[in-house]
Formats: structure tokens, C-alpha cells, sequence
């Protein structure tokens, strides 16, 4: 799955006729044609009931596309605020690879910083496709797990809050209710991951463990967070991934995270150049640091 196929999709769904939705994008009506049906053929359902140039969207489809829309508008907003937040001039990035931390913990925490610091200039910048210890040279800060923050030289580095690998699964799914799961559990299960150059080194770790313990005939490898996230939701997989403590066992978007076991942990840190310990980055970190500490607090009494 790519961007262009969700762009296809957004568009038709949006005018519900393909020949104005591929003018509207300048392209072919054959092209958003064979974009609407790769996307249908990776997600395995309809999204459209096609009648001549006007379509329907299906029940699946509509969902997707509400679904869409919402997460576009959180970014929006987001980006947004942050925008008319920049009257300073020294900016950063805020990068983030969306395997080992959700979008909403990542958006609530510019959001809060831009309302109490209105001159900070800040990009959000997803890192898939590129290690973090990529983004060493970039003017910004990233979120790392703590096996990846002994890896950066003259950076710092201040944890967030813990996380627990979990086994993702649709909260229809019949172990969807079961305090933790085992490899043994999940040998019948479809996985569905991205490739491994596509996430970060400590995440690796758990790409092994899960070649290691899984037949190889059920790992099936997406380009798009998206797109396991979608096919989870429906049910056609389950996927693994480090999750936030408190989010354990909470179902969200049709999805439920149940800890792996036996459980393996890490803490999310947040890492920034040591030179800028004193400038908007180390700023921002600490204020991150803070920001997350009733979860640490929790964590060590839950302990």
C-alpha cells in the first residue's frame, strides 16, 4: 500500500465519481481506476459499488474512509497550531517512527509545548524508512527506544515512559481477551510487519525473536503502518509493536494490544544534541521528560 492509493481512494470517496476525482487530481480516470482496485486487492474487500462512472461507497469502505478522515484532521489541526504557534526564530523537528509510539501520545505533547512555549518553531516528521541514528545530523530532537539511545555520540537522552511489547490484534480476535499471549498461542496466526529496514534497530530485536518463533509462511510485509493498521482492524492479521504501559488491553479503533509473554520492556526516550542542552531542543525534552511523568510515577507503584 502507498500514499497514492490512499490518495485515489480520499478523492473518489470525497466526489464519489472517478472521472471527476482523477481530473480534480490530474490524472487518468485508468489510473485511479488501477489505484482503487491495487488498494481493494491488498485490503481484500470492496471499498466502492461501482456504477458506471458514479459509485457508492461499501459499508467497509465508508469506515475507511471516516476513519481517514479523522486522522488527517488530528495532523492537521496539529501542524497547524504548531504553525501559527512559530513567531521565534529557532526551530527543530520532532521526528518519530510510528512502530514504537503512537501518533496521539506524539501530537498531545507538541500540542501542549506550543501552548506554553508560542515562539518554539517545530516540524513533525515521521521516520519511517530511516533508522534514528539517521537523524543525528538533523536540527531536531527523536524519539527513540533506550537501546537505541546508547547508540548516539554527543546527544543526551531522557526517558518518557515505559512500553511492553504487545501482540495487535482486532478486538474481535478470540485472544483479544487473554491477559498475555505466547509464541506458542500464535503459530496459527497471520502476522502482518513492515520491512525490517523500515524500523529502528532495537526494534529489530523483536523481528528476530518473531522470524525465530513464527513460520516464516505467516509473515506477510507492508510498506504502511496504515495499511497493518487497517488490516489488523479487520481482522486479516495480527502485528506486534511497543506499546505505552497504559495502553494495554484498551481497544482503540477496533484494535487491542495484549502484552507478549514472557514480557519484554523498554523505555521510550527522547534524544537531543548535548550542545543544544540549553537551547529550545533541551527545553523541549525536559519538558517532555515532565510531561510524561505521571506515567513513570504510575509505573513504578503498579511495580
Amino acid at each position: 500500500m502507498n500514499d497514492k492509493q490512499f490518495d485515489c481512494f480520499m478523492q473518489a470517496a470525497t466526489v464519489l465519481n472517478f472521472h471527476r476525482a482523477a481530473k480534480d487530481l490530474f490524472i487518468s480516470q485508468p489510473t485511479i481506476t488501477y489505484q482503487i482496485r491495487s488498494l481493494e486487492k491488498e485490503l481484500g474487500f470492496d471499498l466502492f459499488e461501482r456504477s458506471g462512472r458514479n459509485v457508492v461507497l461499501t459499508r467497509a469502505g465508508e469506515s475507511l474512509y471516516k476513519s481517514l478522515i479523522a486522522i488527517k484532521s488530528s495532523f492537521d489541526v496539529a501542524l497547524e497550531d504548531a504553525r501559527e504557534a512559530a513567531a521565534g526564530t529557532q526551530g527543530f523537528s520532532v521526528t518519530w517512527p510510528p512502530a514504537i509510539c503512537d501518533r496521539n501520545t506524539v501530537l498531545k505533547l507538541v500540542e501542549d509545548f506550543s501552548a506554553t512555549h508560542p515562539g518554539a518553531t517545530m516540524t513533525i516528521k515521521v521516520a519511517e524508512g530511516e533508522h534514528p541514528v539517521q537523524v543525528q545530523e538533523e536540527n531536531g530532537v527523536v524519539l527513540v527506544l533506550d537501546k537505541d539511545a546508547s547508540r548516539y555520540h554527543n546527544f543526551d537522552a531522557l526517558p518518557l515512559y515505559g512500553t511492553t511489547i504487545a501482540c495487535v490484534m482486532s478486538t474481535s480476535h478470540p485472544l483479544s481477551r487473554q491477559e498475555t499471549v505466547t509464541w506458542d498461542v500464535l503459530q496459527s496466526q497471520k502476522v502482518l510487519l513492515m520491512p525490517p529496514d523500515l524500523y529502528p534497530n532495537s526494534y529489530l530485536t523483536l523481528l528476530r525473536d518473531i522470524q525465530q518463533h513464527l513460520p516464516a509462511r505467516n509473515l506477510t510485509y507492508l510498506e504502511s503502518e496504515m495499511g497493518i493498521d487497517l488490516n489488523i482492524a479487520a481482522g486479516r492479521g495480527v502485528g506486534f509493536r511497543p506499546m505505552r504501559n497504559g495502553l494495554l488491553g484498551i481497544p482503540e479503533n477496533g484494535i487491542v494490544a495484549v502484552p507478549l509473554s514472557p514480557a519484554t520492556e523498554a523505555d521510550l526516550c527522547i534524544v537531543y544534541p548535548t550542545a543544544e542542552r540549553d537551547g529550545a531542543m533541551g527545553e523541549f525534552a525536559r519538558f517532555a521528560h515532565e510531561f510524561f511523568a505521571p506515567l513513570r510515577s504510575t509505573a513504578k507503584t503498579l511495580k
